[in-house]
């Protein structure tokens, strides 16, 4: 079963779940990484609150590329820095990447849907490991965009 796939302002995000992973795993994935026509970030689960501030965050991220004031130029790097709260990306590469053992969460993040598709299809038939959908809804309703964005300027607010 396929992921949903979200549209955030013409970004097209889906996320998938490992309950856990091995070191192997973690390994196969960044080698995927480079064949893959999207963007991948391997996130730590103890990172995110929920689906809708992950969604929230993309928003930030597209409305960044957008408009010009992204820091780094690929949205999976962005997303990283936005996510950990860092200035540094190493830095926030340590603080959300996951260690053996941990729930992970693999967030693609493409402009064109299609690719979105085809990288989530690659990635499953290449691990061993069974992809969940990554079920981080809480009680709001993630076709509120409205509520996505409001949530977004309140990050950029405090920010």
């Amino acid at each position: 079963m396929d992921n949903k796939i979200y549209n955030v302002l013409g970004i097209f995000v889906t996320v998938s779940k490992l309950s856990s992973i091995d070191n192997s795993t973690i390994e196969k994935i960044k080698n995927l990484k480079s064949v893959l026509d999207v963007g991948l970030a391997l996130i730590s689960c103890r990172v995110i609150i929920s689906e809708h501030a992950l969604l929230s965050l993309v928003y930030n991220i597209a409305s960044a590329h957008k408009y010009g004031y992204n820091k780094l130029r690929k949205l999976d790097s962005e997303l990283i820095l936005v996510l950990a709260g860092k200035n540094v990306f190493h830095e926030a590469v340590d603080k959300i990447t996951p260690k053996a053992g941990d729930c992970t969460l693999i967030v693609l993040l493409s402009d064109d849907k299609s690719k979105i598709q085809k990288a989530e299809s690659f990635i499953r038939t290449n691990l061993s490991s069974e992809l969940e959908e990554a079920n981080l809804k809480t009680s709001f309703s993630l076709n509120d965009l409205g509520l996505i964005e409001k949530f977004a300027l309140f990050y950029v607010w405090y920010k």
